[in-house]
């Protein structure tokens, strides 16, 4: 059965994106908030789609967005780690979003996905809902696809990686600071 990984970052902006088109991105994302959904798209939410997509279509590279870019290197030594292909995808603010990248991994002959966040912590909303809603609406378009969410992580896991840093840490310090 072949699997595939599909790692889910948070995304960031990119520092070369205008200053002027971000302001009003994340002030439609406001108003569309305080006024609900409504029947049929506004002029609003026409312009806010436009901005968004263009945000996350944005050119990616290391001086514009490390966070990307150690998201790309993430997947890479995560694929190196497992043997199964890696696709990062990104929560908001770039693309993939985790929808594409379920499609890409089963349009190249996934039959298994495998879903994994960054996000270590049980409770915030990305992890625990945004991300699952996405995986269920690349199910109901991919019935044939095992897809897993292999989350939320043991706690005491996440624990034994930050104390294991804390002591990587001292040890290349020298010293407790």
């Amino acid at each position: 059965m072949k699997t595939e990984i599909v790692l889910v970052t948070h995304g960031g902006l990119p520092n070369d994106f205008p200053e002027a088109e971000r302001e009003e991105v994340f002030r439609l994302q406001s108003e569309l908030r305080r006024s609900g959904p409504s029947a049929q798209p506004s002029g609003l939410e026409e312009r806010y789609r436009e901005l968004y997509h263009r945000l996350c279509a944005w050119p990616r590279s290391a001086r514009n967005d490390p966070f990307y870019t150690a998201s790309c290197e993430l997947g890479s030594l995560l694929h190196r780690e497992t043997g199964w292909e890696v696709l990062v995808a990104f929560n908001e603010f770039c693309y993939p979003t985790t929808q594409e990248a379920i499609d890409r991994a089963v349009a190249q002959g996934a039959e298994s996905v495998l879903v994994m966040t960054t996000m270590l912590t049980p409770g915030g909303k990305h992890a625990a809902q945004e991300i699952p809603a996405a995986i269920a609406r690349a199910q109901a378009r991919n019935p044939e696809t095992s897809i897993s969410y292999l989350w939320p992580y043991e706690i005491f896991e996440v624990a034994r990686f930050l104390a294991a840093q804390a002591e990587r840490f001292i040890a290349i310090e020298g010293r407790i600071p």
